[in-house]
């Protein structure tokens, strides 16, 4: 747990190095932004590490789809920029469909100030299911976890149309750190009396569109 504690220490004191940056001179965008992709589930029990034994493949078995509007703000002359917003996103296990709310909270760094320019992003993100559709396990019924929190990356690349305008295109991968579920099952080799219950978490590995306008640029002094 030592290094689950030290991961979120290094992330809020970037974050706050960040916000202090702020109190110079600002520019403000206004982002949409639409996700398709794949949903798959971590059957590990290992909390530090989200990722582990993730499917990430294409195509699809299980479908995810994000919607979300973010707001950032950049300081002057930096190339990383704060990022927080609210997504909806939809998850479809087989026949059952799983609803959330997302707040998600992170840092994109931006590398030249070109028409074209790479993009890195992480971050966390805090969840809320708000519907689920017929089709899904009792199981699920019985012990899903309502609040999740995890973490967030992306990748991908940007075009400046103009100084108002850009476009980005991302792969962007959520890992829930919380578990959605818990399920029982028997193994090996005595079925009868070795119960074991294994916990489920959740990922969404998604190509992102992103539409970006800047909505103000202000200088205090």
């Amino acid at each position: 747990m030592n290094l689950l504690r030290d991961s979120q220490l290094m992330i809020l004191s970037f974050l706050l190095v960040i916000s202090g940056l702020s109190l110079q001179a600002q520019t403000y965008h206004m982002a949409w932004s639409a996700g398709l992709g794949s949903f798959s589930y971590n059957k590990g029990t290992d909390i530090i590490n989200p990722l582990e034994e993730l499917d990430i493949a294409f195509p699809f078995e299980s479908s995810s789809r994000d919607f979300g509007l973010q707001f950032t703000y950049t300081p002057p002359k930096a190339f990383m920029s704060m990022v927080g917003g609210l997504h909806y996103t939809d998850r479809q296990i087989g026949e059952g469909g799983l609803s959330y709310l997302r707040v998600p909270l992170g840092t994109d760094i931006n590398v030249g100030n070109g028409w074209f320019y790479p993009k890195l992003g992480v971050g966390v993100f805090g969840s809320a299911l708000i519907k689920y559709t017929d089709g899904i396990s009792e199981e699920f019924l019985e012990t899903n976890r309502i609040f999740q929190f995890g973490i967030y990356f992306n990748a991908g690349f940007g075009l400046r149309f103009s100084s108002r305008f850009s476009s980005e295109f991302l792969f962007r991968q959520y890992a829930d750190m919380t578990p959605m579920y818990s399920r029982e099952y028997r193994s090996s080799p005595n079925p009868a009396s070795n119960l074991s219950v294994e916990e489920l978490r959740g990922g969404d590995g998604l190509l992102v569109v992103r539409l970006l306008f800047r909505i103000r640029s202000s200088n205090p002094h």
